[in-house]
């Protein structure tokens, strides 16, 4: 079994978490194994029990921090002790640590995968260290991985095949085929009679820009529009949102439905998806809605890469949210939605295929680089 050390930094709800997911279940049979390397925390994420049973084996090490002293010493130990054919690092630029440590170790295909295509650093300070660490992130890393080619060029400065291989955000179209039939019977178990459903299914965390998704709410609100907006997802600024959500007098108009594992049915019961994201690279979530055949609303920060059937509209983050009101009135549902799990099949991002071409990658990198060895 060719076993593959996976770094995330948790697998709870999340982009990354479930495309890993997805991508592991379509591989067994297939001689590769994933174990998964994750930092502490609170509670267990949704997917470490059905993984576990699958046969991952899961590590937790402490968070970096400072000079990160005790996350390298407990990474060191799980590299030794692990007896891994390759690991691959989700981490962008920070993934350096895996990857040093792993060279160490002796391990022989190590890769190191960019989803984001851009991000921005804050201070000059941040910046000059991303740019560091993604230098050494390179010269560590035996492959470079991205989501695409937007956030290949951004963490790697090109998108070239040769040098870069494209890793799509695929997803299990098959999920998506029959869940516009329950359409009314989730919305009716939601309360919801003839509003307009908005809804965003996300991490809540600066990155998806939840203040602004509130906004957003607000404006709607006060347009007199009869909708309501459902969060699905949970994440460190939760605590924050729903007081904010409470203050600007949204409780009720804004519904928190914390972790879903019902997607494709909770997308097929919206009629609108709102990402204001402040930076993406090619988010898993609107491969689904895609799939869905929901109209997405997102902000223009997000990658143009990643509308593949015409369903994405790409909105300016401006003070006043008056752009988003209008393009949720403007919005309409397609004939028939139950095409477009075709359409993004046929677009390639289908997990059933992308899974096996990822299996036949590893194997093929560690024979390659075995036959190196005893060349050598």
């Amino acid at each position: 079994m060719f076993r593959v050390l996976q770094e995330v930094a948790t697998m709870d709800v999340g982009g990354v978490e479930r495309l890993l997911y997805d991508y592991y279940t379509h591989l067994q049979g297939e001689e590769v194994a994933f174990d998964f390397v994750i930092f502490d925390r609170e509670q267990e994420g949704i997917f470490e029990k059905p993984l576990k049973e699958k046969g991952c084996r899961f590590y937790t090490v402490p968070r970096l921090h400072g000079l990160g002293l005790d996350y390298i010493k407990a990474l060191w130990k799980v590299l030794k002790e692990g007896r891994f054919d390759a690991v691959h690092a989700h981490r962008g630029s920070r993934s350096f640590f895996l990857l040093f440590l792993a060279w160490l170790a002796g391990v022989k295909v190590r890769v190191v995968h960019s989803h984001i295509a851009f991000e921005p650093d804050g201070s000059f300070a941040k910046h000059l260290k991303t740019v560091v660490f993604k230098r050494l992130s390179r010269l560590f890393a035996t492959d470079l991985f991205a989501c695409g080619d937007d956030a290949a060029r951004f963490m790697w400065g090109t998108d070239d095949p040769r040098k870069v291989h494209k890793m799509t955000n695929a997803i299990d179209t098959g999920r998506f085929c029959d869940a516009l039939s329950r359409r009314e019977q989730v919305r009716q178990s939601l309360g919801i009679t003839d509003e307009l459903v908005l809804g965003t299914v996300a991490r809540i965390d600066q990155q998806k820009n939840p203040r602004y998704l509130l906004k957003i709410a607000q404006a709607v609100k006060e347009s007199g529009m009869k909708a309501v907006l459902l969060v699905a997802g949970t994440g460190p600024m939760e605590e924050e949102i729903r007081g904010l959500a409470a203050n600007m007098n949204l409780m009720g108009f804004v519904r928190f439905l914390g972790v879903r594992q019902d997607i494709p049915d909770l997308l097929a019961a919206f009629d609108v998806f709102l990402l204001p994201s402040l930076f993406e690279g090619l988010p898993v979530t609107l491969m689904e809605t895609q799939a869905s055949g929901l109209q997405a609303l997102v902000s223009d920060r997000v990658t143009r890469e990643m509308d593949k059937v015409g369903l994405i509209r790409f909105l300016p983050l401006n003070d006043d949210p008056a752009c988003w009101v209008e393009a949720i009135r403007e919005a309409k549902a397609p004939a028939d939605r139950s095409v477009y799990a075709r359409k993004v099949l046929d677009a390639g991002y289908d997990i059933s295929c992308q899974a096996k071409k990822l299996g036949e990658f590893y194997l093929k990198r560690y024979v390659e680089k075995k036959e190196r060895r005893n060349e050598a």
